[in-house]
């Protein structure tokens, strides 16, 4: 067997290592959330573990597929952006992770007192770095930047992070041996977890900088990459690189008492089947609640409209911010994408991606939409049992236009890489369409038809709901006139061929339609809404007053 090629071993060796990466990772975070030892630090953590579920999700198997398929360019550059996003966010965490230890040990009484927007701010900057990453490798790709500019930014996203690990441990050992002796007692926890985590940072250098020479030699010494051990060399280097990701489990459960006993309980209830599934069905709910309690920690830091909208429409709310986040990504993704598009037709990775957003950003919106239509339903018609629905209901009605959303954009790739035909496609997509047009059209007839037969003194009561039923009534509406005329552009093309060449002028006149619709509802919001109004209102009164202080400031005379 000539392990320089890709073979049968190579495949069942990186399928077995995803499956491991991802079991072993999906464990930890559920042992972090379930047993909340480390305190905050665990969510550092957390973040670490998630970034290693995604090289085993995500980074392997398609690591194995460019191994199969290598002359696809667009699956290589896939490979390589999601790669370098891993790795990124990977290294930036604990970078995040040495300063957090750093501060806690050198200042312990500065530490106590952080604020609660810290840590979502150590947790989130990792993956907006992990994001720079990639957006240079996708420039790099479109001839944006220069080859040495991209070294450049890659060596800094690599360099910068040791450097801050480094001389954050080097603080915290000598900083420990100075203390008084009950103060070093008094921080035993601490420093064995500064240990724990020098191991886990000592364990990643290892198994991840052997890979990133490699790369360094390739791109400097062209002989080498010819060498007929070269893609034995690159295979065993991502084993290595791969295993870093499972490696941490181990540590955790060497280092961390109460994580092995967890770890011990888990395994001990696989004897009683039914009771492991229950267990893993408990766990996955706690793992679910506590990714939404970080969600809601984070949402403090939303502008002061969201602080005032709170009290407003009761729960259905959520389901009306999920819609201006779907909005908010026609806005910083798909109309810069679209104008991209238009710089750069020929660009097929460009106009790919812009594709999948449109579809998605579409598809949330429109599942959305349908929604929005049931739970007003029933509100409308089962009210007591409307307000016993528990906040669990409204997370899945929040996230499974998300999911929705995610499938379209699955089965546009799947027709790109001519996994579907494009028959399949279109019955998916006309699927994707009609199914919540028809869930919304049905629930609104429902509801008209439903309030004319209600009693007086209950159809006064619900005045309320009624109100928001019109709202909801015309928001859809709007999003159905200023929607279709696109879609129907494309149904049109898809079965014309002669009318595939439609002037520039109808298209960027369609597009321009579809995107208005995402300002739209902030208007019909405006009209609607007494308390919307005056939440608005306010924030503008403050920037003004903000804007008038900070002119007043600039314009006064140093001295």
């Amino acid at each position: 067997m000539d392990f320089s090629t890709w073979n049968v071993f190579w495949s069942v060796t990186f399928m077995l290592m995803a499956t491991v990466i991802t079991a072993g990772n999906l464990v930890t975070i559920i042992i972090f959330i379930k047993q909340k030892f480390l305190e905050r630090t665990r969510f550092l953590l957390l973040s670490l573990a998630m970034a290693d579920t995604f090289v085993g999700t995500l980074s392997v198997p398609l690591y194995i597929a460019v191994g199969i398929r290598p002359q696809d360019n667009l699956l290589v550059l896939v490979f390589r952006c999601v790669d370098v996003f891993t790795g990124m966010v990977s290294i930036f965490t604990l970078a995040s992770i040495s300063l957090e230890r750093m501060h806690a040990i050198v200042w312990p009484f500065r530490h106590r007192a952080l604020k609660s927007c810290f840590y979502p701010c150590a947790i989130g900057l990792p993956w907006l770095f992990g994001l720079l990453g990639v957006s240079s490798r996708l420039l790099h790709h479109l001839k944006v930047i220069s080859p040495l500019m991209l070294s450049v930014t890659s060596n800094t996203f690599l360099l910068t992070p040791l450097l801050l690990i480094t001389t954050s441990y080097i603080l915290i050992w000598r900083k420990k041996p100075h203390g008084p002796q009950n103060q070093i007692q008094g921080d035993n926890q601490n420093n064995k977890l500064a240990k724990t985590l020098i191991v886990i940072t000592a364990t990643f250098l290892l198994t991840w900088c052997p890979h990133q020479i490699i790369n360094l030699i390739f791109s400097f010494c062209i002989s080498c990459r010819r060498s007929p051990y070269a893609h034995l060399v690159v295979h065993i280097m991502k084993i290595f690189q791969f295993s870093n990701s499972f490696i941490n489990v181990i540590v955790y459960s060497l280092r961390f008492q109460e994580y092995r006993q967890t770890l011990l309980s888990c395994a001990s209830s696989l004897i009683h089947p039914q009771e492991a599934l229950l267990l893993l069905v408990f766990q996955c709910v706690d793992v679910f609640t506590g990714f939404v309690s970080i969600v809601r920690r984070i949402s403090i830091l939303l502008p002061l409209l969201m602080q005032h909208l709170r009290k407003l429409l009761n729960r259905a709310r959520y389901l009306l911010l999920s819609l201006a986040i779907a909005d908010t990504f026609v806005g910083a993704v798909s109309a810069p994408l679209y104008i991209a598009v238009g710089i750069h037709p020929q660009e097929e990775l460009l106009v790919l991606l812009f594709q999948c957003v449109d579809m998605f950003t579409g598809m949330v919106s429109i599942f959305t939409l349908a929604s929005i239509s049931v739970e007003r339903l029933h509100a409308v018609l089962w009210p007591f049992r409307h307000c016993l629905l528990t906040s669990r209901f409204y997370i899945c009605v929040v996230g499974i236009p998300w999911v929705f959303g995610l499938i379209g954009v699955s089965s546009r790739l799947l027709y790109h890489f001519r996994v579907i035909s494009s028959s399949e496609f279109l019955i998916l997509t006309n699927t994707f369409l009609l199914t919540p047009l028809l869930i919304t059209t049905t629930a609104y007839v429902l509801l008209w038809r439903k309030l004319p037969h209600r009693p007086q003194n209950e159809y006064q009561a619900d005045n309320h709901d009624k109100k928001l039923a019109k709202t909801l009534f015309i928001l859809t509406a709007a999003s159905l006139i200023t929607w279709s005329p696109h879609q129907v552009l494309i149904i049109v093309s898809v079965f014309c061929k002669s009318c595939r060449s439609w002037p520039y002028k109808v298209v960027h006149i369609v597009k321009i339609l579809q995107f208005i619709n995402s300002f739209t509802n902030v208007i019909i919001y405006s009209l609607r809404i007494s308390e919307y109004r005056q939440a608005f209102s306010f924030d503008l009164m403050t920037i003004k007053k903000i804007a008038l202080s900070l002119i007043n400031t600039l314009s006064s005379p140093p001295f």
